[in-house]
């Protein structure tokens, strides 16, 4: 059995360099060569920090039934609600909107497909400081799903979901 140490030696470049140490392998084996590697750390989405948590606020302003055309012949159009979602931008720098999120729950706790059709218009793009905007988001709900109803918006992931419950 051949072992194969191997040491990472990190310089002045960001990253890491991987070399062969061949110390303490057994004599009698053919040598084998590693490459060299450089790993440099990418971030997948930098996010910028918030002065407070109160500084986004969102809230629904209306919530509207409506009928979802699925524009599909082998799905007829359903019962469905249009959830009106505005956002509040009271720092003073522009909020990126493209982490908004909102999931509907009906009665029995079972989330509610989300669908892009009109009258759908979801946030997009930047909100400037102190200003507000409002995104429409369509779920389709049975007509027999009567009570409340849950209704979970997601700002960005590293901030806390604002729920409420409303009665439908």
């Amino acid at each position: 059995m051949a072992f194969l140490a191997l040491t990472g030696c990190i310089s002045n470049n960001p990253g890491l360099s991987v070399e062969p140490n061949t110390v303490g392998v057994p004599t009698g084996f053919p040598s084998v060569g590693v490459p060299t590697a450089t790993v440099v750390p990418t971030p997948v989405f930098s996010l910028q920090p918030l002065p407070s948590i109160n500084a986004i606020s969102a809230k629904v302003t209306e919530i509207e039934k409506v009928t979802v055309d699925k524009n599909d012949p082998l799905f007829p159009s359903a019962a469905g609600l249009a959830v009106n979602v505005e956002v509040y931008n009271k720092t003073d720098k522009d909020f990126d909107l493209s982490f908004v999120s909102v999931n509907l729950k009906g009665s029995a706790g079972v989330s509610a497909n989300e669908v892009t059709t009109t009258p759908a218009n979801w946030l997009t793009g930047l909100l400037p400081a102190g200003k507000k905007r409002v995104g429409v988001y369509v779920f389709t709900v049975p007509k027999n799903n009567v009570g409340p109803i849950r209704i979970e918006i997601e700002l960005r992931p590293d901030l806390p979901k604002v729920v409420t419950t409303e009665e439908i």
